[in-house]
């Protein structure tokens, strides 16, 4: 039954190469918002680390400020390293935004480390005493096309690109600077936007309890951001859904006239002991065929052209990624698909009434 399901589908070879190219628009478009939210989700995601943030007391992001001189204090506590750093979003040019970050290299790039895990991708790290230099992010490099060497303005500033740097983080769509010069440029001298802290158990309680201050884990931290996106992930996917619904009646309408032209052959079948099994699934074998192929093409157009997209926002680049549990999930739109088009026409095949069919034949 199966392979007589086939032979019909591509008999109608016009009517199918057109339901199969609706289907894949519809899982191209599911497939592209998984990619994009996991692209996201990766990029918005957090080390591993035992370090803990201090933030001003119910600040927005990294929007606040606080003054440097609570270092001394976070020490008093306990904390064996503090380290001040400060977070802006600045126009490199007109409509194109960057993250800065002032880091501390008191204790140059080993010092740094320590705080943000990361590796060289070309160029030299920071080292203490570095003065109108910067390392860029492998996102801010490709974008920009930066190389060690090159000139790169920020606010009217001309700095030199020492290295190139990569976490697999959010970290990669920013560019660092020594916190001084930073502090410098910003305009916000004596103040910082955050303080990573490290040290023995209760540390953060401590710094609860004397300072008027958020102490939350780094992870917490993006994970706040990757709440804000989340809400417009489910907005997209409901939006593809809703599509998949147009596609499974433009399925089934097609399946339907199949069917309908097909009754007398179809009770036919039912006359020589071919059960209603066997009819349901050579409706369905049609309907989930189509399915299937639209499948199959969707995934080859989301493989090529999520390498080729990037999105920007406020200075953060997102590279989509096509994961297992995307795939699987489009695979699951696409079954749905095929069953809910197929599904009514099979019944209505198997519930045929065969002599009154051949009669009116």
């Amino acid at each position: 039954m199966i392979k007589m399901a086939w032979r019909e589908v591509l008999s109608r070879r016009r009517a199918t190469a057109g339901l199969i190219l609706g289907v894949s628009v519809v899982l191209l478009v599911f497939l592209a918002i998984e990619g994009l939210w996991a692209g996201v989700a990766r990029t918005l995601s957090a080390q591993e680390s035992d370090a803990l943030v201090v933030l001003p007391k119910d600040a927005i992001g990294f929007g606040s400020a606080m003054p440097l001189r609570l270092k001394q204090t976070l020490r008093g506590l306990g904390a064996t390293l503090v380290a001040p750093q400060i977070f802006a979003t600045r126009q490199a040019k007109p409509g194109e935004p960057i993250l800065l970050r002032g880091v501390p290299l008191d204790n140059g790039s080993e010092g740094l480390r320590r705080i943000i895990a990361f590796e060289m991708r070309a160029g030299a790290p920071l080292e203490r005493g570095d003065r109108g230099r910067i390392m860029v992010g492998a996102e801010v490099a490709m974008s920009k096309a930066l190389a060690p060497g090159d000139a790169f303005k920020i606010m009217g500033k001309t700095y030199i690109v020492k290295g190139i740097f990569a976490t697999g983080y959010l970290s990669d769509s920013e560019v660092w600077l020594d916190l001084d010069e930073a502090q410098r440029l910003l305009r916000s001298q004596g103040t910082v936007s955050m303080f990573s802290v490290i040290g023995p158990p209760g540390l953060a309680e401590r710094i609860a309890r004397r300072l008027d201050v958020d102490v939350i884990q780094e992870k917490e931290v993006w994970e706040s951001f990757s709440s804000t996106f989340a809400s417009l992930d489910g907005v997209m996917k409901l939006a593809s859904v809703i599509v998949a619904g147009a596609a499974v009646l433009g399925v089934m309408n097609t399946i339907f006239t199949i069917v309908q032209q097909r009754r007398r052959e179809i009770a036919i079948l039912r006359s020589v002991g071919f059960g209603r099994g066997a009819v349901l699934v050579y409706v369905l074998s049609q309907s989930l065929f189509v399915a299937l192929a639209g499948f199959g093409v969707a995934l080859a157009v989301a493989m090529v052209f999520l390498r080729l997209m990037r999105m920007e926002a406020a200075g953060m680049t997102f590279t989509p990624v096509l994961t297992e549990a995307g795939i699987l999930r489009g695979l699951g739109l696409t079954l749905a698909i095929g069953v809910l088009a197929g599904l009514y026409p099979a019944l209505r095949a198997a519930r045929l009434n065969i002599a009154q069919t051949l009669r009116g034949s």
